[in-house]
């Protein structure tokens, strides 16, 4: 058999293979030029006032125009608020001639002194160019802001712009779940968590709307666990576990986001890969789903256990990094790793009964035992911490970070006789241990917290670093608590709009409104608020039987709770510490 092979080897035998399929232009006429440099270099030479008319016309979808006159001193930028945070399409309509261009950019944050946060490498804007008359474009990518800069320039005559607008575009979903409390600090964290995922829900979930726009699979754990309460969003989260399993094709673990040309593993975000396919399934209950991806789930795991190293640690040469602060995690042998791999581990061991592979949990539970009994190896008794890693040479790491501690409490790691020091490792570290760096990770330490029984420490931790977000004026949740060394300007936060950042949706339905469920599928909750120092608190959550409502209030020395639930669900009322005291009636309404 002959066979034809077509070969480009020069600029001649692509010619001869293209035709007039191609054309070979020189850089200047086939790249893009960038005119992101403009908005960046920009410099302020006076007030615009004089020169528009009626600035507040292009805001609405009317008759009335805004007018711009050019300036001989330079070109006319307006600024516009959003309001809020947002994403869509770019859309207007502009009476100008021909060669005017209209530059459109997006921001996140202005300072209290009128400082820019640019975006720097993520090129947030677009440029368009007039034809003569009226122009009608209406933009093809999303892009997020809340501040919008529009200027105008190559401009010798008037210019009407009859609108600007942005359309928004999300992912299609009702808000099932409420929330709201007579601590109105509270009820405003709430507000901006929900309209954070809501921006960084689209096919799948993203980390953000206007950075990398991509779905980081550590992150859409975090946003899987909010979308099922608030939007019951289950069908989202299944597609965010099958991409990502997809990546098994490739990779010995599953990779950090998909779909990516960039091949790239960060081992913590695989294992919280596993630990959310049991978030799917107690949520839901869809044993179908589950038995189709068990052989990825094990197949994820047996990536991880080919890897252990002769101390019986997780060891490989990825991005081992967990949080963004600066923990001694550039190493082979990072400590959260392996224990991050015991809590995928404890997630198959409960997943093997869904998909009756009862073989595979002998497998398991040695894995899981071999692992543990190395992490515990590692305690140090002096410092009464975990430590963050083993360097290449065989040397433990010097630091120790929170991250370590609480980890080990929340997937049953530490021994007993160490349990109180990592105890007070969370909730009131040492001077020279690494704290908690973004709410990503905070999760994880108010998870913890929750199963050690400290939830009102949860709520004072959320106060104490979601109120700075609201001081300055935020729609949206913040990537990070602090500013990051490596971010110019040393602003709040690099994004403004963070989807991982959402955990209050989570723990203020499960202990504010004491709404939690006992078994997989939706079939049972307790109901058991924690009152605190609120009068009153109502809200809701979805569930896959249907929306379950709790409304409380303290009424001089009683406690009056009503709650509405699905027929299918069984709710039983608890009593907690913060009842004491107090007369309470619960009444249980079916929907």
């Amino acid at each position: 058999m002959k066979t034809l092979v077509y070969g480009i080897t020069d600029v001649n035998s692509f010619r001869k293979i293209a035709g007039k399929k191609a054309k070979l232009l020189p850089p200047e006429k086939m790249l893009l030029k960038s005119a992101h440099w403009h908005f960046l270099n920009r410099k302020r030479v006076g007030s615009a006032k004089k020169f528009v008319i009626n600035p507040s016309a292009l805001m609405y979808d009317t008759n009335e125009t805004t007018i711009i006159t050019p300036s001989r001193k330079g070109d006319i930028e307006l600024v516009y608020d959003l309001g809020e945070q947002n994403i869509g399409y770019y859309d207007f309509e502009i009476n100008a001639d021909k060669g005017v261009i209209l530059d459109i950019f997006g921001v996140e944050y202005i300072s209290e002194n009128g400082k820019i946060q640019h975006t720097h490498g993520n090129r947030n804007g677009m440029r368009y160019i007039c034809k003569q008359g009226v122009n009608r474009f209406t933009s093809l990518k999303r892009r997020s802001g809340r501040y919008l800069f529009v200027t105008l320039r190559n401009q010798t005559k008037p210019v009407s712009i009859r609108e600007i607008q942005l359309i928004e575009s999300t992912y299609p979903v009702n808000q099932i779940g409420e929330f709201s409390c007579s601590n109105v600090l509270l009820s405003k964290i709430w507000e901006i968590s929900v309209r954070t995922l809501k921006l960084c829900m689209e096919d799948s979930y993203t980390d953000c709307p206007l950075y990398e726009q991509t779905l980081w699979v550590g992150d859409a754990r975090n946003e899987s666990l909010y979308g099922y309460d608030v939007f019951g969003a289950t069908e989202l989260g299944k597609r965010c576990i099958t991409l990502a399993g997809e990546s098994l094709g490739r990779y010995p673990l599953v990779g950090s986001q998909v779909p990516s040309s960039w091949d790239c593993i960060l081992p913590a975000w695989s294992f919280l890969w596993g630990i959310s396919v049991w978030d799917y399934y107690f949520f839901t209950g869809n044993k179908a789903f589950i038995k189709k991806t068990w052989f990825l789930i094990k197949k994820n795991l047996k990536g991880a256990f080919e890897r252990l190293d002769k101390r019986g640690l997780f060891s490989a040469p990825f991005w081992n990094m967990f949080d963004w602060t600066n923990m001694d995690d550039r190493h082979k042998t990072v400590v959260h790793n392996s224990m991050l791999l015991v809590g995928a581990i404890n997630a198959a061991l409960k997943l093997a009964d869904a998909s009756g592979d009862t073989k595979a949990k002998a497998w398991l539970k040695n894995f899981r035992m071999r692992l543990i009994s190395a992490i515990n190896k590692l305690w140090d008794s002096r410092k009464k911490a975990y430590p963050d890693s083993i360097h290449e040479d065989g040397t433990i790491s010097p630091s120790s970070s929170q991250h370590t501690s609480f980890l080990a409490v929340l997937y049953d790691i530490i021994e007993q006789q160490n349990v109180k020091a990592a105890l007070k490792n969370i909730m009131k570290p040492p001077k020279n241990m690494i704290k908690v760096g973004s709410p990503f990770a905070m999760h994880y330490l108010y998870e913890a917290l929750l199963k050690l029984g400290k939830q009102d420490h949860i709520i004072n931790l959320i106060k104490k670093h979601y109120s700075p977000m609201i001081r300055k004026g935020a729609t949206t949740v913040w990537e990070t608590f602090f500013p990051l060394d490596f971010l110019p300007g040393r602003f709040p936060t690099r994004s403004h709009c963070h989807g991982w950042s959402c955990a209050p949706l989570y723990f203020f339905s499960r202990i504010i409104l004491g709404i939690r469920q006992v078994k997989p599928g939706g079939t049972q909750y307790e109901i058991s608020p924690r009152i605190t120092d609120l009068k009153w608190a109502k809200g809701a959550v979805a569930t896959v039987n249907g929306r379950i409502e709790v409304d409380w209030s303290i009424q001089g020395k009683s406690l009056k709770i009503k709650v509405f639930a699905p027929q299918k669900t069984k709710i039983r009322f608890v009593k907690n510490d913060t009842h004491k005291g107090l007369t309470v009636s619960c009444r249980i309404k079916r929907n």
